[in-house]
């Protein structure tokens, strides 16, 4: 078959960008997908699709979906960086999905050729563009790795009340990582944790030591985690310098690699620092 008729094939057989289709076991199989995720949604570009030429466009770009029994409003309408929570209906029938950016994944054109035709739906098209969006907003902000995210995600929920009532003077939270990898279940991150205490507003000492406080609490509980080892965590006369203020940041060269988050800026902010 010509590269051109291979072309107009997928355009033809259902591969347009917005389109949503269910996996079957052979669907699955040809795509070499696993057959754990119920349905894919197409996100490449059209005319990237259509592209006659496979050494430079080889690949369509699509997003994995795993249907769920009722929608998270707290992981809607780009509310997580690590989670989307949407709806889709279809003749009278609403289905809920959950995506995940570890799920964006590239299928080889030629396994797509081979399906032939495919059943497909058109997602609403407001629906499509938050999902692009929730995609795009993911690579403007500092992230880790989706393994470290998920090890830390219910320390980091415990803490959201001390943080917010108890924390006023404890500006960022920096964590250091030995790798970027997304590591398995049996593996270890080693990090380096410290607290950043803010010296240049007027408060009372007590509240800087509570924030101080709360910071090393923070590195202690993250050191109890599966799969985390905290580093600056052995020893209390090392915890005790697990802090430092706005003011020595001023003084310091680049650190690299420290990633955090300032409640008061944007998620996407980030300083380099270093001792």
């Amino acid at each position: 078959m010509a590269q051109g008729e291979n072309r107009l094939d997928l355009i033809n057989n259902g591969w347009r960008q917005g389109q949503l289709f269910y996996l079957t076991n052979d669907i699955a199989e040809k795509l070499e997908l696993s057959n754990e995720h119920n349905a894919c949604l197409i996100i490449s570009q059209n005319c990237d699709i259509a592209c006659q030429n496979h050494e430079i466009e080889p690949n369509i770009d699509i997003l994995l979906l795993t249907t769920i029994e009722s929608i998270n409003t707290q992981k809607t309408s780009l509310k997580s960086f690590r989670h989307l929570h949407f709806s889709h209906e279809h003749d009278g029938n609403k289905i809920h999905f959950e995506c995940l950016h570890l799920h964006k994944v590239s299928i080889k054109k030629e396994s797509a050729i081979s399906l032939g035709e495919i059943e497909t739906q058109n997602l609403d098209r407001n629906v499509f563009t938050q999902i692009l969006s929730w995609i795009t907003l993911r690579y403007k902000r500092a992230s880790f790795p989706e393994a470290f995210e998920l090890r830390m995600e219910k320390l980091e929920s415990s803490f959201k009340k001390k943080f917010k009532n108890k924390a006023e003077a404890l500006s960022a939270i920096l964590i250091q990582l030995d790798v970027e990898d997304e590591l398995t279940d049996g593996q270890v991150y080693q990090i380096r944790i410290i607290g950043v205490v803010d010296d240049m507003k007027e408060y009372e000492s007590t509240v800087l030591a509570n924030a101080k406080e709360i910071a090393i609490e923070f590195i202690k509980k993250a050191n109890e985690l599966e799969g985390i080892k905290v580093t600056n965590a052995e020893f209390e006369e090392v915890l005790e310098h697990s802090t430092v203020t706005l003011g020595m940041l001023q003084n310091f060269k680049v650190y690299p690699h420290f990633k955090y988050s300032f409640r008061d800026e944007e998620p996407d902010s980030h300083i380099e620092v270093t001792m």
